[in-house]
Parts: C-alpha cells; sequence; structure tokens
C-alpha cells in the first residue's frame, strides 16, 4: 500500500467514507496541503486523516512521523520504478529529459521523483488541474489509415506508394466527413518495419533514408542493428493531421508575491517552507526550496536544494540539485 482510495469514497480527510489511509492523507500530515481545496471550496478533514495514519502507525510499531514518510515512499517508488521501466524500455537517458508533472497531485511529487530518476529539471504546465483538458481541446485532430504489406523493403517500393495512394483517398474522405478541410491536412506516410524473420517491427516514417531510420530506431530500442541484414515491410501507414490553433494565456501577477510560513515534512525532518500564491508570482521570480506553491487546483512542492523559476506563461521550471 497504500492502495488508490478511488474518488469515492477517497482519502479519509475527504470525509466521504473512506477507511484507509492514502497518499493525499499522508501529504496533508506532512504540511505539504493547503487546509482546503478548490480555492477554499473543499475543506480537508485533518483530524481523520490523523487518526487514520496514527493507527497505521501502530500497527506496524513505527512513529506517525515515519508513516508518513513512509506512505510517501511506497508510492513515489512506485512512480519511479514506472517511469525507469519506460525509459529503459525505450533507450533514454533521464538526464536528457524534463519531467513535466501535472494533474491536482502530481507536482507535490514530481521534484522528488526527478531526484530518483536522474533529471534535474521539472516543469509545471499552466493550470496543472485541467492540463488533460486543455490538451484534449487543443490537440491536433488525427486520422490514420493502413494496409498490411508484406516483403523485402528494397524490392517493394512501387508497392509501397501505390498503397500510400489508395490510403491517401481513405484518409482524405475521412477527413472530409468529420467536417475538415484535406487541403489544411498534413498527411505523414510511415512503414511498420523489421528484420527478416522477426516477429515484432518498429514504425519509421517513410522517407529517402528510411533504411537508415530503421536502424538507428533498432539499436536505440534493443542495442543492436545490422547492416547486412535485410529490412522487411510489415505495413504500410498514413496518418491525416489536421492543426488546432493552442492558445496560450497571458498571465499577469494578481497581488504582490508575499509568502507565508508553516511546518512540512521532508526525509530529513521537519521544516519551516515558504508558501507561496502561484496567481501572484510574476514571470522571473525565483522560489528558494523547501516551498509549497499552492493554487486552486493543485499544489506544487519545491523540495530544499531545488528552486523554482517563473518563465512565460506562468508555466514553473524547477531546478532539482
Amino acid at each position: 500500500g497504500p492502495m488508490s482510495a478511488g474518488a469515492e469514497p477517497g482519502p479519509l480527510c475527504y470525509g466521504h467514507g473512506g477507511r484507509e489511509p492514502t497518499v493525499t492523507d499522508a501529504d496533508l500530515l506532512a504540511g505539504l496541503l493547503p487546509p482546503a481545496l478548490l480555492g477554499g471550496a473543499m475543506p480537508l478533514r485533518r483530524g481523520l486523516a490523523e487518526q487514520g495514519v496514527t493507527d497505521l502507525a501502530g500497527r506496524l510499531h513505527i512513529s506517525v512521523d515515519d508513516a508518513i514518510l513512509g506512505v510517501r515512499r511506497v508510492v513515489e517508488a512506485n512512480m519511479v520504478r514506472g517511469i525507469k521501466a519506460v525509459l529503459a524500455r525505450r533507450g533514454l537517458d533521464p538526464r536528457d529529459f524534463a519531467l513535466l508533472a501535472f494533474g491536482g497531485a502530481g507536482p507535490v511529487h514530481a521534484a522528488l521523483l526527478a531526484r530518483e530518476i536522474g533529471t534535474t529539471r521539472v516543469v509545471i504546465p499552466f493550470l496543472p488541474g485541467s492540463f488533460s483538458a486543455y490538451g484534449i481541446l487543443t490537440a491536433d485532430v488525427r486520422l490514420d489509415v493502413s494496409q498490411g504489406l508484406v516483403g523485402p523493403l528494397r524490392v517493394c517500393r512501387e508497392r509501397i506508394l501505390r498503397t500510400l495512394r489508395a490510403l491517401r483517398r481513405r484518409a482524405e474522405a475521412g477527413v472530409r466527413r468529420h467536417g475538415f478541410r484535406p487541403r489544411a491536412t498534413r498527411y505523414l506516410p510511415s512503414l511498420d518495419l523489421r528484420y527478416a524473420g522477426q516477429s515484432y517491427e518498429i514504425n519509421v516514417p517513410f522517407t529517402a533514408t528510411v533504411e537508415s531510420a530503421f536502424r538507428r530506431g533498432h539499436r536505440r530500442r534493443y542495442g543492436y542493428a545490422s547492416r547486412t541484414e535485410p529490412i522487411e515491410v510489415v505495413a504500410v501507414r498514413l496518418t491525416a493531421v489536421v492543426p488546432r490553433s493552442k492558445p496560450l494565456p497571458r498571465v499577469r501577477a494578481q497581488g504582490r508575491p508575499e509568502s507565508e510560513s508553516r511546518r512540512a515534512l521532508f526525509d530529513d525532518g521537519w521544516r519551516h517552507v515558504d508558501v507561496w500564491q502561484r496567481v501572484a508570482l510574476r514571470v522571473g521570480l525565483k522560489v528558494e526550496g523547501p516551498a509549497v506553491i499552492e493554487e486552486d487546483q493543485a499544489t506544487t512542492v519545491v523540495p530544499p536544494g531545488a528552486r523554482a523559476v517563473v518563465r512565460g506563461h506562468g508555466i514553473l521550471d524547477i531546478e532539482v540539485a
């Protein structure tokens, strides 16, 4: 554990009948969450969270502080394991990337996760609690069509081109059917390729350098690539993309950027942290950790040794030591 309580009944502190302490309860008792969420519209019942975590500590014969940290360490270890598995499967080095954290609670744990996986930057977008909805509303419209075609790549070029022409007609018809203009659409051809005899394939954009792109992708994913083994086509694909505008908010700081203070629990014990309201942070402002940045939809934790910088459009850029 802790097991997820779902939206209903939710954590103990929601007061909806939850029976077991959750990560949210531990974060509240650690001082990382405000006493109420949604801009004060959703009070959190600290007493219920405290009772549940105290009972958990008693069953484990540890202190309440150790129980709070234990709950957080378990969930963070689970998340780290999942992230590392994806990175390893794709052959990616976490030092080459920033960790994007959204949702209501993602920014609470993101900087601590970044340290565990070896990433030095965390990015918190605007409206993190509604960022998935923003993505749905602004994402490009996409239509995928495909056709199986098996054969050696080097002798299949004409068959591939004929298949792509047929797929283009299907894609254009689909775009019209959904009320968009084919002329405003980008069409991206790709091939599913494999070495002859393999039972798995890699999707590669269909360009003049498709063979070398396949070998690079194979080396990145599986650790090796042969220059002599024949490459085989498995399927031809065409993606129709209708671009949509992606408006970004014009953020103006509201009020003066003044911090309050409260105690919060980290691995090295209780500390006094600065508590900032995100709507009051102007572009360019630096917030030194330990700190908590609150907003109606989410809470961002800047742990000791980290620093947050407010970038354009109100994006938080956390530098993790």
